[in-house]
Parts: structure tokens; C-alpha cells; sequence
């Protein structure tokens, strides 16, 4: 199963230089280790068209009383590298 999720243009460069590369939130509380994260670039309200996919390694529930927001997700890379809208590739962590 593949799940989808969201992230700002600064954690996408993040991502795919390896400086976040352990986890992110997501409040999908049926998402399971070892399905795929389809990770997509935003910019506001606009999605850019970059991409990485990463398989999950780990779901983190959150502690007593905290919100669904801070259920953590851990994965790894599934491919070597990113799509962009343009055809242009880069490499990921």
C-alpha cells in the first residue's frame, strides 16, 4: 500500500540531502512499517511536482495526551534518487 503525505520545500531538501532522513509526523494511524511513504514537495498551498519515496521502518505512537500530530514516522529511501516535474533527477539520502 502506498500513503501519501506533504512537506514544505526546507524538510524536502532536507530529506533528500540526508540532514532528516530518521522520521517525520503523520497522523495516518493505519500506516504500517514496510509499506511506502510517497513523500511530495510543497510550496504553500502548491504542490512542485518533487517526489521521493521511502519505506517505513517504524511507527512511533504519541505519548499519553499528546495530539495524533505527534505520531512519528521512521523510514529509509527507497530509491536513489527524486522526480521532479522538469525531468531532472537528484540524488537523495
Amino acid at each position: 500500500m502506498m500513503t501519501s503525505t506533504r512537506v514544505d520545500g526546507e524538510t524536502f531538501r532536507q530529506l533528500t540531502t540526508g540532514r532528516k532522513s530518521i522520521e517525520i509526523g503523520h497522523p495516518d494511524h493505519s500506516l504500517q512499517a514496510g509499506e511506502t511513504l510517497q513523500i511530495d514537495e510543497w510550496d504553500g498551498d502548491e504542490p512542485t511536482g518533487r517526489r521521493i519515496e521511502a519505506v517505513v521502518t517504524a511507527v512511533i505512537e504519541p505519548k499519553a495526551g499528546e495530539p495524533p500530530s505527534r505520531r512519528r514516522i521512521r523510514f529509509s529511501p527507497k530509491v536513489s534518487k527524486y522526480s521532479h516535474p522538469e525531468g531532472r533527477t537528484g540524488k537523495s539520502a
